[in-house]
């Protein structure tokens, strides 16, 4: 079709095109398949959420309605995944958020294979980097990212929301394989840790001057 996004026979083939014309007020539906923040080995290209757009995954194409999606039975991952496979070129945050207030959502996608391995913000956050804004993170897996610190996902004084999440095989040289938490009053709701491991401080979560909900 054309590729504006207007409808499943004019779908964006890239999520980058929907999130670069998408608004306040928008909805991205993601069919099921594999979207990569850069087609080529540009690390420092991420997936950056806005205030006020929702991101949704689990769709198969052709649906009328976000009620008839499935993120289980329509997988929509996020991979950071750009380079070579398993030599550690993967990008440095597969999702950012950058300044994304709490009005952004990013729904029933899988979040793999950041690798946070450089120096100063890009040793934090693999998986999701948020230094600023408090987005809602709901029916998320965050899977097999590494950083230096907060290898799932790092929030520095934010606070954002987790339903329904699952941090999983993630890990960090120190503080928090599966979340690291700097400040704010995040809310995790409903969520599972499994299998996250860590050299030094909180394989799960690492929570610091952080008034938590869980």
């Amino acid at each position: 079709g054309t590729n504006d996004c207007s409808s499943w026979t004019n779908a964006c083939t890239s999520l980058q095109t929907a999130l670069s014309a998408a608004v306040s007020g928008d909805e991205i539906w993601d069919a099921n398949g594999t979207y990569k923040p850069a087609t080529d080995t540009n690390r420092s290209a991420s997936f950056t959420l806005k205030s006020g757009v929702e991101i949704y995954g689990g769709f198969a194409g052709g649906e009328t309605s976000r009620g008839e999606r499935s993120p289980t039975a329509n997988v929509t991952i996020l991979s950071g995944e750009i380079g070579a496979v398993g030599i550690g070129d993967n990008s440095l945050h597969v999702v950012n958020a950058g300044g994304a207030a709490g009005t952004a959502i990013l729904d029933g996608v899988v979040i793999r294979d950041g690798y946070a391995n450089g120096g100063g913000m890009d040793s934090y956050g693999g998986g999701i980097l948020v230094q600023s804004g408090s987005p809602r993170f709901a029916n998320c897996e965050v899977v097999a990212n590494f950083a230096s610190y907060g290898g799932g996902a790092f929030f520095n004084g934010t606070s954002p929301s987790f339903i329904g999440c699952t941090f999983r095989q993630n890990s960090s040289g120190s503080f928090g394989a599966g979340i690291m938490f700097a400040g704010g009053s995040p809310v995790i709701d409903g969520c599972l840790f499994e299998e996250n491991t860590t050299s030094s401080d909180g394989g799960g979560m690492w929570i610091a001057n952080t008034t938590i909900t869980i």
